[in-house]
């Protein structure tokens, strides 16, 4: 039996980055202790909690990546969560949620979700659609509201030009 190694023998500098080819198919979880940069096609979830994860421009995921920090060139579907930066670049397209510290969307990226900037932000593991977020102990979540939320939502109105008037002849 092989025991994993804990994060005290992980060395962080490393001469070459893990990589997943543009040709290989991973389907279920992937998660590690080391930096991770993937040019290949994901489905299931990704956990690198404390390690950086890049998606580079050929690289297609079909998962939900928790991990220090996520850089995204390809495509992601899922949502994604961060404990520092979310960096999607002009080639990047994302359809999902992200939640992070900090969010960086390029220019030229596409994005179609929402974005959750919490202080105190912590990692998930598993299935993020079924679970939140956990906080820092001691800590509760933001909550705002904006405007007075017993108001009727205010309808179209139609016909807001007036009528042509006819010219003689």
């Amino acid at each position: 039996m092989t025991e994993e190694p804990s994060d005290t023998d992980i060395n962080p500098v490393r001469d070459s980055i893990n990589a997943i080819g543009e040709f290989i198919t991973i389907i279920g979880d992937v998660s590690g202790k080391e930096d991770v940069v993937v040019d290949g096609h994901i489905e299931g979830n990704m956990n690198f909690l404390k390690f950086l994860v890049v998606i580079g421009k050929s690289g297609r995921v079909n998962a939900d990546i928790a991990a220090r920090e996520i850089v995204i060139e390809g495509e992601v579907k899922g949502d994604l969560h961060a404990s520092e930066l979310i960096n999607i670049k002009p080639s990047g397209k994302v359809t999902g949620n992200i939640r992070a510290l900090q969010v960086v969307l390029s220019q030229g990226c596409q994005f179609k979700g929402s974005v959750d900037m919490a202080e105190t932000l912590t990692h998930t593991t598993g299935d993020s659609r079924n679970s939140q977020p956990k906080l820092a102990d001691n800590k509760r979540p933001i909550s705002r509201t904006i405007g007075n939320t017993t108001k009727k939502p205010v309808g179209i109105r139609q016909n807001t030009f007036p009528p042509l008037k006819k010219e003689d002849s």
